[in-house]
């Protein structure tokens, strides 16, 4: 109730009497029965306090004076809205619903848990209940909570927990799930299931522990086999998982297997077997090898084999193709690409050339062999020590010398005194425990005591010998800790062999003499670090980490003659093998033409990142003899071939000695080469006529680039880039004869910058036979139609297409060879090399031919073509002339031409065998003299260049140098003084017009000078702008203009005369009676 608002009241006594004058008990408010309420606030109370008038109540009588206070509450509704109620005193919040009983009564509810929440956005705020799945905590919440997870929630609003072997994964269900087949929850209220890695059993989960393939099946309480394509690890509760096999590997099941030879897999899924033309000779392999030209591959699953003298293949063979002997053909050697044509007599054992073997003395072991005379391609025989059995020979033909030569003789059938002993060692060797030190030491001790003898023995008992110290010598790969004494043993049996006399160890195959240096560094191996073993001819030491870091610094001595110094990051104990030389050349091969001149020292650091330096005594190498000429150089044993490279080791020499740095383990040593010296004076004169070349060159360019007025000549234009090309390859060529092959990054990038400046001199040559052709072949064909851009397309495609291709072979390479480590290296190391050519840095084969010669003999062979047909135009032109004059300038003319478009170039593919020396002096001289020519071709027969040199100088050119030239244009107005004239109409298109031009004769009168030049001086000449106004269908000078020479200008907008030259029906000649000529124009030009 408000304020203002009326209540009606009736007042009665306990005894029902009246009121007596409630007016003056309750206050002027009381009126007519009616209260008024007055009082600020929402809710009232009032009291009135009335008497009765005098009754008697029941026979008991009230006084009338008595007093009756009547106190009536009086409930009063609270604002609406408010959420406020009356609870008898006053208005209070209701936490839970307002109930409005009328309206002056209101009553608050409250809202029940865990069914209702209270929804304070009604007016009086509302009880609601919760939604399936919720529920409240206490009475009057504001709203309601989803069952947590691992209960469900039921109708009367409770949230109960999950049975066991169900859950509930989040809050608000209404019911649980059961667990998956394999899983099951061990109490109740679960939120998720667990997976028993075991036998389940209602509740119980009984632990299970697989092997290594297979996996715990729950559902049958088993273990499975994976599923192939998936592997597991054994143990408890294991599981399969994706297998992934890497390259050289296929997936088995559910394991990976290595690919077996003959087959690969870059996957790591299927191993596919290798293409014909291939082969791998090794397991668990990523790719197949290409069967390289001049092997066959018969067995995939075997190494490729070496084509057979007599035989050749061509890459990817399974079979070698023999040569035809119908034919005369045959090989020189193994390993060919193709068969040779024999030019003498074809003997029966394929040789070219019957030679004979003389009678032969052989020394071993103080006996003497006696082999008689024999043919090559058969063997002779000596009888053995024995007396049993014989030695044999073999007498071959050499095809480099052309010679018959003695093969090592053949001691195999023979025996000695000591060939039982030594058989019998081995069998010993086989039978013991090689992991038993006392036993090991034992048959060592036996197998020291025999090498002692080996001057006594042939070489078969020494191979034997090797292989029996190599046998115990493997055990060093398999046992740890043997004794020193042990050590010292196998140590002393290797210097024993390697003090074999040097004639029967030259007899023992180089395999056999790897293995006896094996032995000796396996022993550095496993010595103590810090502690060393020393023989007579062989030091194994084990260095300690301390001692490794201190060489760095002061480099550690190994003996008298060699010291160390090893820069690693890592902390390693490297192991180091220093064989005395008496030793070195006895058990390491030296190969063709060198020589072990220093200890060999095999060092093994186990680290990738490594900087060794070892330090020797250098030797005075004597160069005196006047046939070989001798270099010493660092190399290092490449185990792979048995071959001495110098590659990727650097060579030091100074005052106190040499130095060899590398940053590989390895064996090194000081090689000295030999390489015969074939021809001193044509080396001495290549490099003068070279000289001279490069001079001329110089010169040429100089005398005509300077000057605008000639640079904007398309021929000289492309003559002087030609000079430039031919001068900067020349002096290139000289440069690189300076670098060896060892220098492994200066030769390849100065190869390279060779291989680019000759392949663009050839270019060049071509751009100079394409415009000489246009000019004289094909002249009315291009007649009004010049290529402004011609010159700038000739200098981007000559300079710029040449290091495309040597850089695009490189790079072939360079992929090529990072994959399959058999691709022949691109700069020819001494493996590849001819005799004595060690150390020439030079592109190695087949690249030398991919990316230089095969291009350039190309081009020359395009460049000979069109020389052809030009040479055709200027012949047929010289007989149509007359015939008292000879036929020089002709012969001038092609001579010069030959030049210019590398016609001498043609002389390299001559250079082979029996001819090779002869046309490598035409070579030379050829190559040689092709800037003086030129010189002489685009100077000293060039008027206008020639007379614009010696006016630099205030002076005019001697008159004997134009001589011939005066001389020629006189006899050439006085030959043509007689011819009559005729008209030939000339049809020319030039864009959309015809042009008819009228040649009133073909040559200019007796009386005019005929003005011929050299065929390089009018052959370009762009005409000034008064000529090319002068070039006009009708005009008289045009015809003059036409007539002056046979070709002009290529400058914009000219238009050059149509030629005399046979072009279809288009033919320009003389119809005089006395004379023809049907090439008007190329007299004038040569």
């Amino acid at each position: 109730m408000l304020n203002g608002s009326e209540i009606t009241l009736q007042l009665y006594g306990d005894d029902a009497y009246p009121v007596v004058t409630p007016r003056e008990f309750c206050g002027s408010s009381f009126t007519n029965n009616k209260y008024t309420l007055r009082e600020t606030g929402k809710n009232t109370t009032f009291t009135c306090t009335a008497k009765f008038k005098p009754s008697t109540i029941d026979t008991a009588e009230v006084p009338v004076d008595i007093n009756v206070t009547i106190k009536e509450k009086v409930i009063v509704r609270c604002n609406p809205g408010s959420n406020e109620y009356w609870n008898g005193s006053a208005c209070v919040t209701c936490p839970g619903e307002i109930e409005v009983v009328d309206d002056f009564t209101s009553i608050c509810k409250p809202c029940l848990s865990p069914k209702q929440y209270v929804d304070k956005t009604n007016i009086n705020n509302k009880c609601m209940d919760c939604a399936q799945g919720n529920f409240t905590t206490a009475q009057n919440e504001a709203s309601c909570t989803p069952c947590p997870a691992g209960t469900y929630w039921n109708e009367d609003h409770i949230c109960k927990p999950c049975d066991i072997n169900t859950y509930t994964a989040t809050p608000g269900q209404t019911e649980c799930v059961s667990c998956e087949e394999g899983k099951y929850t061990p109490y109740k209220g679960a939120t998720t299931c667990i997976k028993c890695k075991g036998k389940l059993n209602g509740t119980n989960c009984t632990a299970a522990v697989c092997k290594a393939g297979k996996e715990w099946d729950s559902k049958n309480g088993v273990c499975k086999l994976c599923e192939i394509g998936k592997n597991s690890v054994g143990g408890y509760n294991n599981s399969c998982y994706d297998i992934k096999c890497k390259p050289g590997e296929r997936r088995d099941g559910s394991n990976c297997t290595r690919c077996g030879k003959g087959t690969s897999s870059s996957d790591g899924e299927e191993c596919k077997p290798c293409e014909d033309g291939e082969y791998q000779h090794e397991e668990g392999k990523a790719f197949c090898y290409e069967v390289l030209p001049g092997y066959y591959a018969d067995d995939k699953t075997a190494q490729q084999k070496e084509c057979e003298k007599n035989t050749y293949s061509q890459g990817r063979s399974k079979v070698c193709i023999p040569c035809d002997r119908t034919k005369n053909e045959y090989t020189p050697n193994k390993k060919s690409t193709s068969c040779s044509k024999c030019l003498y007599d074809l003997g029966s054992d394929g040789n070219c050339g019957m030679k004979k073997c003389p009678a032969d003395k052989y020394t071993l072991a103080e006996v003497n062999y006696t082999f008689p005379e024999i043919t090559s391609g058969n063997k002779a025989e000596a009888d053995c020590t024995d007396g049993t059995n014989m030695v044999y020979r073999d007498c071959y033909y050499d095809a480099d010398t052309r010679t018959a030569q003695w093969r090592s003789p053949d001691f195999s059938k023979c025996t000695s005194k000591h060939t039982k002993s030594v058989d019998e060692s081995l069998s010993n060797m086989k039978k013991v425990n090689l992991k038993d030190n006392t036993a090991l030491l034992a048959s060592s001790k036996k197998v020291e005591e025999l090498a002692k003898n080996t001057d006594e023995m042939l070489p078969k008992d020494i191979t034997v010998m090797i292989e029996t110290v190599a046998m115990a010598g493997n055990a060093l790969d398999e046992v740890q800790g043997l004794s020193d004494e042990t050590l010292t043993t196998l140590l002393n049996t290797v210097t024993e062999i390697g003090s074999t006399e040097k004639s029967k160890m030259a007899l023992v195959s180089n395999e056999d003499k790897t293995k006896a240096a094996n032995v000796a560094i396996q022993v550095s191996k496993n010595i103590k670090a810090g502690e060393h073993l020393e023989t007579g001819g062989v030091t194994a030491r084990r260095l300690t980490a301390t001692q490794t870091t201190a060489s760095r610094d002061a480099p550690l001595a190994l003996n008298d003659n060699v010291s160390i110094a090893i820069k690693t990051d890592a902390d390693t104990q490297p192991s180091i093998c220093v064989f005395n030389p008496s030793v070195a050349e006895k058990l390491f091969p030296a190969g063709e033409n060198k020589k072990i001149n220093s200890p060999v020292v095999n060092v093994e650091v186990s680290s990738d990142n490594i900087e060794i330096e070892i330090m020797m005594n250098c030797s005075e190498v004597d160069q005196d003899d006047s046939k070989y000429t001798y270099t010493e150089d660092c190399m290092y044993l490449v185990e792979a071939t048995g071959e001495w490279s110098s590659k990727g080791v650097v060579t030091k020499k100074t005052t106190s000695g040499c130095t060899c740095q590398s940053d590989h383990n390895t064996s090194f040593a000081l090689i000295l080469s030999s390489a015969e010296i074939k021809d001193k004076f044509q080396s001495t004169f290549s490099t003068i006529i070279n000289t001279i070349n490069v001079i001329f060159l110089f010169l040429t360019f100089m005398c005509i680039v300077p000057f605008k007025k000639f640079r904007s000549r398309r021929l000289m234009q492309i003559q002087t880039q030609l000079c430039l090309a031919l001068f900067c390859g020349h002096v290139s060529f000289m440069a690189l004869g300076g670098v060896k092959a060892s220098d492994n990054s200066p030769c390849t990038v100065g190869v390279i910058i060779v291989q680019y400046l000759f392949l663009a001199s050839i270019a060049w040559t071509v751009c100079a036979a394409v415009t000489l052709y246009e000019k004289i072949v094909n002249a009315v064909k291009s007649y009004g139609k010049q290529d402004k851009n011609y010159f700038f397309k000739c200098l981007g495609g000559c300079w710029g297409f040449p290091i495309l291709f040597v850089m695009a072979g490189y790079l072939c390479w360079y992929v090529m060879a990072r994959d399959n480590p058999t691709i022949p290296p691109y700069i020819a190391d001494s493996a590849s090399l001819g005799k004595g050519e060690e150390s020439t840095c030079w592109v190695g084969e087949p690249w030398k031919y991919i990316t230089f010669m095969v291009p350039i003999w190309l081009c020359l062979l395009v460049n000979v073509i069109l020389f052809v047909m030009i040479a055709r135009i200027i012949i047929k032109a010289g007989k149509s002339g007359s015939s008292n004059r000879g036929h020089a300038r002709e012969i001038k003319a092609l001579l010069s031409i030959s030049f210019t478009v590398g016609v001498p170039w043609l002389v390299s593919p001559l250079m082979i065998n029996p001819v090779a020396q002869f046309f490598q002096w035409v070579f030379i001289i050829f190559t040689g003299i092709q800037g003086p020519v030129m010189f002489v071709c685009f100077v000293i027969f060039q008027e206008d260049v020639l007379t614009n040199l010696f006016e630099l100088v205030g002076k005019q050119p001697p008159a004997v140098l134009l001589a011939s030239k005066s001389k020629s244009s006189k006899a050439a107005a006085s030959e043509v003084s007689s011819v009559k004239p005729t008209s030939v109409v000339t049809r020319v298109e030039r864009k959309d017009d015809v042009i008819e031009i009228n040649k009133a004769t073909e040559y200019a009168a007796p009386g005019e000078e005929n003005n011929q030049e050299n065929i390089y001086s009018k052959l370009d000449e762009q005409p000034t702008g008064s000529d090319a106004d002068h070039n006009s269908e009708n005009s008289v000078a045009s015809k003059n203009h036409y007539e002056t020479t046979a070709f002009h200008g290529d400058g914009e907008g000219d238009v050059p005369p149509p030629p005399a030259v046979e072009q279809g029906e288009d033919v320009y000649e003389n119809r005089s009676a006395d004379a023809k000529s049907v090439y008007p124009h190329v007299p004038q030009l040569v």
